[in-house]
């Protein structure tokens, strides 16, 4: 199929009862891509609501981390969605997967895993019509592999591509099984948002998952620390750790020994040294175990809220978190996303720095 329309918020009432037509007709996931502002949060709600108004249960999957209109920023979000909706502000998560940054790169299983975990939560509430929301990362390698990996894994009956000119056509022709494309140009109304606005509308997002947060210190010997190197591995005694500071060179606070190698908080900036890969050691500084965005999971491993991680005494197992999560904590998920009480962003970490 070939179809080209119009998106945007004054896409045309025509346009859009052709597209809900088909996918009323044949139901199932809908995969919608685009570049950055080119009205695809707008056109995943509105596409919900029709669905629903032509009698198809529906729900959407807001996988756009870093501009998020569903979740808070670094989440992945699902909900089901009526047909009186009037903004994503009356759309409640039901689901939601924790991936810690607002962009994929060097985080891509973990979002894409996130992505299928959504969709796998909608199917097993039994609707019949999936929206996907997509990043805006659709050109270079990364974003060509990421979004081929998304379709292989999710295999979506329809494609609504939302194009300026012919942006997303290495991504279509990439598709490996036969799916139903529309092409649709993009309004020229549509506004651009510089840097600066996205970032404002990203900490607003925080501020707002942060509402009513108090400081809570978990015992993380009793939950699960994931997406760390920390408690992986065994404890150096003071002893060894002793011995590891001097043919390194460096002050350790803290080290662990795992199969895979040594792994080393320094209490100051890591500096370069040949041994980080000749003698299988990983060293990170300790100050980027504060002011950390983290992910705090349920006994059941779903996300409960996020936080943000104030500090972590390494030593005893003790973090202290500045959450609105008050249940029992099963899991803390640490991310990338350096971030203040306040929701503000201060800085990202490699995923490998903690």
């Amino acid at each position: 199929m070939d179809r080209t329309l119009r998106a945007g918020e004054n896409a045309r009432v025509t346009d859009l009862e052709r597209l809900v037509q088909e996918l009323a007709e044949r139901p199932g996931v809908v995969v919608v891509l685009g570049a950055t502002d080119t009205g695809k949060s707008t056109l995943v709600l509105e596409l919900a609501r029709r669905l629903h108004g032509s009698g198809v249960n529906p729900a959407v999957v807001d996988t756009d981390t870093g501009q998020s209109d569903l979740g808070p920023p670094g989440v992945i979000a699902m909900a089901r969605t009526g047909g009186q909706v009037a903004g994503w502000s009356e759309v409640r998560p039901e689901a939601q997967f924790f991936v810690g940054a607002t962009s994929p790169p060097g985080l891509e299983a973990f979002f894409l895993a996130g992505c299928w975990r959504m969709v796998e939560a909608a199917h097993r509430l039994g609707v019949q019509a999936v929206v996907v929301n997509t990043t805006g990362l659709v050109h270079g390698s990364r974003g060509r592999y990421l979004n081929q990996a998304l379709l292989e894994g999710l295999r979506p009956r329809h494609l609504v591509a939302i194009q300026r000119a012919q942006e997303l056509e290495h991504l279509l022709s990439a598709c490996p099984y036969p799916v139903g494309i529309w092409r649709l140009t993009v309004r020229p109304e549509v506004q651009i948002k510089d840097r600066e606005k996205r970032r404002a509308a990203r900490e607003a997002g925080y501020r707002r998952a942060l509402r009513g947060a108090t400081l809570r210190v978990l015992d993380l010997t009793q939950v699960k620390c994931l997406r760390t190197r920390y408690r992986t591995g065994v404890p150096l005694d003071p002893a060894a750790r002793d011995e590891l500071e001097v043919q390194l060179g460096v002050s350790i606070a803290y080290a662990e020994q795992a199969a895979d190698g040594t792994w080393a908080v320094l209490p100051g900036e890591v500096p370069y040294r040949p041994w980080a890969d000749t003698e299988r050691v990983h060293a990170v500084a300790l100050e980027n175990f504060s002011q950390l965005q983290v992910g705090l999971l349920d006994d059941g491993g779903e996300l409960a809220g996020i936080g943000v991680l104030e500090s972590l005494d390494l030593s005893t197992g003790t973090a202290t978190v500045f959450t609105p999560v008050g249940q029992e904590v099963g899991g803390l998920v640490f991310g990338t996303t350096r971030l203040s009480r306040e929701g503000r962003e201060l800085g990202r970490l490699r995923p490998d720095d903690v």
